[in-house]
């Protein structure tokens, strides 16, 4: 005999992204910083350049709810990024 448990979250964590802003930047170093509220455990979190074909994987700052990646690059031109959480 062998018992399972596990719990079915359907509700999405609450994401609020910090940085980039909606304005033009001078350099190409851009922090991706997002805010990740969920009623459990966040396990991961990646940024996602829409329509380029690059993920980043965003790591968790100690104690708090802000999820950072500091080694995105981009080119000139207008991106769009989705966050998964």
């Amino acid at each position: 005999t062998e018992t399972v448990s596990f719990t079915v979250d359907t509700t999405p964590p609450s994401v609020t992204i910090n940085s980039p802003q909606n304005t033009t930047y001078s350099y190409q170093g851009i922090q991706i910083n997002v805010s990740v509220t969920d009623a459990t455990t966040v396990d991961t979190v990646i940024a996602e350049v829409v329509g380029e074909n690059k993920n980043y994987t965003l790591t968790q700052q100690a104690g708090t709810n802000y999820y950072v990646n500091n080694s995105a690059t981009f080119s000139d031109g207008q991106h769009t990024i989705r966050i998964y959480a």
